[in-house]
């Protein structure tokens, strides 16, 4: 038997491991490289955290020169992470501010959806996906329109549809096609904020207020705010880019280097763990590392306007008791995803720009 045969024949008699197993490995390496500096890659077709050996000089010189300049703070994310953020700060700060609307126009956009959802009849539990297409126009007064198309559902794995079928296939609730006109005040028009401190303490302390999006609850929390905050088109760019650095000061924010979002387009990825898909069982203050979180919350950017691409929410560990044939999503499942195509300015609730 020669070299390569030996090779090909090495591992034959080992077992595929558990994906608690797995899921716990590939998040403690995750955690080491990011100690080190390298960039983890997740690759969305298989959900395996990979090395962009390339990079990693280059990245490396970054961290140096990173550490460097930005302040010293205590906690916040890996260098890594750190490095990603200055660089988005930086970008969308250069970006040209969006003009006020005026009576007549509408902010327009247009997102693609999916949320996993269970269902659990007496034949056995199961989950399943449903996605959707929104448009939406928004005026200054409150009024506009949705339109919503899609309404397609499927089963997250095999099991999934085995315990759909067994339940005798029974109608699943999905969002049909739909189109509504809202009188002023039917929509939420986006709130003001303009006035918001672009000094991202001030930024931090803000968001954790009441008065935007209704607080927040611990870091996932005050992440998933920055990034709901980072979709509005009209922020002025030094509060982007103060949005930003804000993030900068969360502890456990995790770098997951270039990465598609669920339409394939490149951006990159920042995460932050938590013990459950409730926000409120952080404790404020508590950062929960990947290697011990059992989802992420993934925010992806583009990285030559900082614009966001998508928010995720992906499952990181089995939740017991469940199993996969329980109706409980699979490590990898993303439980929730949003991808943000298109916005602008629309002169009417017909026109999309």
């Amino acid at each position: 038997m020669d070299d390569l045969e030996l090779l090909q024949t090495l591992g034959e008699d080992l077992t595929e491991p558990e994906d608690r197993v797995v899921a716990r490995a590939r998040a403690n390496l995750m955690s080491a490289i990011e100690a080190s500096g390298a960039v983890p890659r997740i690759h969305r077709a298989k959900r395996r955290w990979l090395v962009a050996v390339p990079a990693v000089a280059a990245l490396l010189v970054a961290v140096f020169v990173a550490q460097s300049v930005l302040p010293s703070q205590h906690g916040g994310p890996a260098p890594a992470a750190a490095v990603v953020l200055s660089q988005l700060a930086n970008t969308a700060a250069g970006q040209p501010a969006q003009a006020p609307l005026v009576a007549g126009q509408y902010l327009y956009d247009r997102s693609e959806n999916s949320v996993v959802k269970e269902s659990r009849p007496s034949t056995g539990a199961f989950s399943y996906e449903v996605t959707y297409t929104l448009d939406q126009w928004v005026g200054t007064d409150g009024s506009g329109r949705q339109a919503v198309s899609g309404g397609a559902f499927t089963f997250p794995t095999p099991q999934d549809r085995a315990a759909w079928v067994a339940a005798g296939s029974p109608a699943l609730p999905v969002y049909p096609n739909s189109s509504h006109i809202f009188a002023p005040g039917g929509l939420s028009f986006p709130a003001d904020n303009s006035g918001l401190p672009t000094d991202p303490a001030a930024l931090l302390a803000q968001i954790r207020k009441p008065k935007i999006e209704g607080g927040t609850y611990g870091i996932r929390g005050d992440f998933v705010v920055i990034g709901d905050l980072l979709r509005d088109g009209n922020l002025p760019p030094d509060v982007r880019a103060g949005l930003f650095k804000a993030a900068a000061m969360l502890e456990g924010v995790t770098n997951l280097g270039p990465m598609n979002d669920p339409l394939g387009r490149p951006g990159v990825g920042l995460a932050v763990g938590a013990p459950s898909a409730d926000p409120m069982s952080s404790p404020a203050g508590v950062a929960v590392p990947l290697s011990n979180a059992d989802y992420a919350s993934i925010l992806i950017f583009d990285s030559q306007t900082s614009t966001l691409l998508a928010q995720e929410d992906e499952v990181l560990t089995q939740q017991d008791p469940c199993t996969q044939s329980g109706g409980c999503p699979p490590v990898g499942t993303l439980t929730y995803w949003q991808a943000f195509v298109t916005s602008g300015v629309a002169d009417s609730t017909d026109q999309r720009p």
